[in-house]
């Protein structure tokens, strides 16, 4: 059965709705950037140009992951806290780590945006 719809030119999905089918489109129309709006609360935001995965986290000076932010396909069933139905996010970090413990120089980490799926 699935050799028939390949054959056809209907690729076999391994998934029904309400699954989000991914685009294969991994650019940014706005880089991300970070801002500090309040103590202990920094607004990471960015766009991008189709509905593709997106992992967002907060790394340290050697790159190592400190907090896990948000990760999902975006559209119709993005995962919170990333917004549905839209190409433009926005996303607060309290400071602390995925441990809940505050960061001792929050100032000195760096958010990572990842567009696709790479499998590092």
């Amino acid at each position: 059965m699935v050799r028939a719809a390949w054959a056809q030119g209907d690729p076999w999905k391994p998934y029904s709705p309400p699954c989000t089918e991914r685009e294969n489109v991994f650019e940014f129309t706005e880089k991300p950037t970070v801002q500090k709006v309040g103590p202990d609360k920094y607004e990471i935001t960015f766009a991008v140009k189709g509905y593709c995965d997106v992992t967002v986290a907060v790394v340290d000076a050697q790159g190592r992951i400190v907090r896990h932010l948000a990760s999902g396909v975006l559209g119709a069933n993005a995962p919170a806290p990333l917004q549905r139905n839209s190409l433009k996010q926005t996303i607060y970090w309290s400071g602390k780590d995925d441990l809940a413990e505050y960061v001792k120089e929050p100032q000195s980490m760096a958010v990572r945006v990842q567009l696709g799926i790479t499998g590092e």
